[in-house]
């Protein structure tokens, strides 16, 4: 989402906004190294189908309206990008999908990957999430084709108990 990265969720969010009077306590970033690996890392910008992710180091111009003036960022053309979702008629998030912060951290090989990417070995993360092929987009095809043989197996899982309960 090029806004902001979690521990708990990684880049997997959708903002929304909530109004309240209510007295809020301000809090500090938590230092994750999240702009040190995204300057070596250039996964959501090499797979991004319109590219409206750009490449190189972050900088203060300015694509659209969707961007703020005077913020040295990496920003995303929000009109490139929304342009793409109207014509697949759905989201995108390959952006989301391909970045190495997108993972399940209740197992623990990946909180070791999210550790490390916050040091100086961020490039063996990087280069480790690279050739066990995490984030790798699939053809359509394959992953339909995946979907359907886990379809069919949950039928005949469902058949067989139905069968074996007598009903």
């Amino acid at each position: 989402n090029q806004m902001v990265i979690t521990p708990q969720f990684g880049p997997r969010l959708r903002f929304s906004k909530i109004f309240t009077d209510m007295p809020l306590a301000p809090d500090t970033p938590k230092p994750l190294g999240v702009a040190a690996f995204c300057a070596i890392c250039t996964k959501c910008a090499d797979n991004c189908p319109v590219k409206a992710i750009p490449q190189g180091a972050p900088s203060a111009e300015v694509y659209n309206q969707s961007n703020i003036q005077g913020v040295r960022k990496w920003s995303v053309d929000g009109e490139k990008c929304f342009g793409y979702w109207a014509a697949q008629n759905s989201d995108c998030s390959i952006c989301i999908r391909v970045c190495p912060y997108n993972k399940d951290y209740t197992k623990w090989w990946n909180r070791w990957g999210r550790r490390l990417a916050g040091t100086r070995l961020r490039n063996v993360m990087l280069m480790l999430d690279t050739r066990m092929g995490f984030g790798q987009r699939m053809k359509p095809q394959s992953w339909w084709a995946g979907q359907r043989e886990q379809l069919r197996q949950r039928v005949r899982t469902l058949i067989t108990s139905f069968i074996k309960s007598g009903k």
